[in-house]
C-alpha cells in the first residue's frame, strides 16, 4: 500500500499529471528507464516542492545541483544556486555559479567560488594556484603570517657587516631600490610574500637603526674637537 501510493505521488510529481514508464524489478523501481540500478532510479527531473530531508551516507549525483531561492532580489528577479562538478577546461572542480531567471544567456550568471581536487580554493577566480586565491579585496580583523625565515635580529649581531653608506649610494642609484627590497617592477609582476617583505623591511630599519648610531658616534667625537 505504501509503495503504490509513493509511486502515485512521485508521477504527479515528475509528469504532472501524465502518465509516466515505471518499472518494477521487484527490489528496484526506475521511472523512465526499463533497468534500474538503484532502490529508485529516475531519468529525468525530480521537483521537490517543501523541504528535502535525506539521511544519506554515499551521495553520487551526476550533472549539477540547482538550489532555488523563493525571496526576490532588488530587481524583482529570482535567484538561484547551482553547483557544477566540473572537468575539462574547467579542471577537476566543484564550482558554485549565482543565476537569475535571465540565465547565462543574458549575461546573469556568474561563477562565485571554485574548489579544485587538489584543495585550491578561488573566490572570483576560475582556476586558483594557490591554496586560496581571492579576486578582490579580504577583510579581517587580524591576520597572522607564520613564517620559517630567520627574524632579523641577527643585524645588531657584533659580527655583523654593515654596508658602508658609499656602498649603499652606489646600489641606489644603479638599482633605484634598497638592497633586498624588490623593485617595484618585480612587485607589479610577481606581488609580494607578506611575511618575507615584513622581514626585509625590518632588517632595513635595524640596518638604519646602526647608520644613526654611527652617525651619532661622529658627531660626538668632532664636537670634542672644537
Amino acid at each position: 500500500m505504501k509503495k503504490t501510493f509513493l509511486l502515485g505521488a512521485l508521477l504527479c510529481g515528475l509528469t504532472s499529471g501524465s502518465f509516466a514508464q515505471v518499472h518494477d524489478t521487484g527490489d528496484k523501481v526506475g521511472i523512465g528507464i526499463s533497468q534500474p540500478q538503484s532502490k529508485l532510479d529516475v531519468n529525468g527531473n525530480i521537483f521537490a516542492h517543501g523541504s528535502l530531508n535525506t539521511e544519506i551516507n554515499n551521495l553520487d549525483i551526476g550533472g549539477n545541483i540547482s538550489l532555488g531561492n523563493p525571496a526576490k532580489t532588488a530587481n524583482g528577479t529570482a535567484s538561484r544556486w547551482v553547483i557544477f562538478n566540473m572537468g575539462g577546461g574547467y579542471g577537476n572542480s566543484l564550482q558554485f555559479w549565482a543565476y537569475d531567471n535571465g540565465g547565462c544567456g543574458n549575461g546573469l550568471c556568474a561563477q562565485r567560488f571554485v574548489l579544485m581536487d587538489n584543495g585550491n580554493v578561488g573566490i572570483g577566480v576560475s582556476n586558483p594556484t594557490a591554496k586560496l586565491a581571492v579576486a578582490g579585496g579580504i577583510l579581517a580583523t587580524r591576520i597572522k603570517v607564520s613564517q620559517s625565515l630567520t627574524w632579523p635580529d641577527y643585524v645588531f649581531e657584533p659580527g655583523y657587516q654593515l654596508p658602508s653608506l658609499h656602498e649603499l649610494e652606489r646600489f641606489i642609484k644603479t638599482n633605484k631600490h634598497l638592497p633586498e627590497v624588490p623593485s617595484a617592477a618585480a612587485v607589479a609582476k610577481d606581488g609580494i610574500d607578506l611575511g618575507e617583505n615584513q622581514a626585509t623591511l625590518l632588517k632595513k630599519i635595524e640596518e638604519l637603526t646602526l647608520y644613526v648610531i654611527e652617525l651619532k658616534k661622529e658627531v660626538e667625537e668632532l664636537k670634542k674637537r672644537k
